[in-house]
């Protein structure tokens, strides 16, 4: 009963995973339609800093370079549930999907904090705060990537441990 109970948990938290892999692929697509598009409709305006050039370059950048780490962060939590799921824990396919999630949350968290410089460099609203990173926003990002690298050790050992195990077999 419990087996069965866990196994449907993490099911339910894939299919989670993948209703937002979908909804921030779609979204992120949107997203970019309108920011091109607002010079010549508005409708962006509400969203994104149209004040300078530059300033709305980097924003488009940073929306497809974030979005793009999301997915891969987003993926590799996918790719980590399926095998566990499956049965599968100390296994090469669970290292590197923690090593995927791992650095797509770090590389966010720098960009973040890069944003965060270059627009009060230049004057640019983020005007929706996704793309720059309060002191919290900061903090909370700092502890996720530790609690990620202390998994990423934590599967590290538990795959050595298989193949001496399995060696000994």
């Amino acid at each position: 009963m419990k087996k069965q109970l866990i196994k449907f948990l993490l099911t339910i938290i894939q299919v989670v995973v993948d209703i937002n892999i979908v909804i921030i692929t779609f979204g992120a697509f949107v997203g970019l339609i309108f920011l091109l598009a607002a010079p010549f409709t508005g409708v962006g305006h509400a969203f994104f800093d149209y004040r300078s050039g530059l300033g709305l370059t980097i924003q488009v950048l940073d929306v497809v370079v974030e979005s793009v780490l999301t997915v891969i962060t987003l993926l590799g939590t996918r790719n980590l549930l399926s095998n566990i799921n499956d049965g599968q824990y100390f296994v090469d396919k669970n290292m590197l999907a923690v090593r995927q999630i791992l650095w797509s949350s770090l590389l966010v968290l720098v960009l973040g904090s890069i944003n965060t410089v270059v627009f009060h460099l230049l004057h640019v609203q983020d005007k929706l705060s996704l793309l720059t990173l309060s002191g919290d926003d900061f903090t909370n990002g700092l502890g996720f990537v530790t609690v990620i690298f202390l998994i990423y050790l934590i599967f590290r050992r538990g795959i050595a441990l298989q193949q001496d195990a399995d060696e000994i077999i």
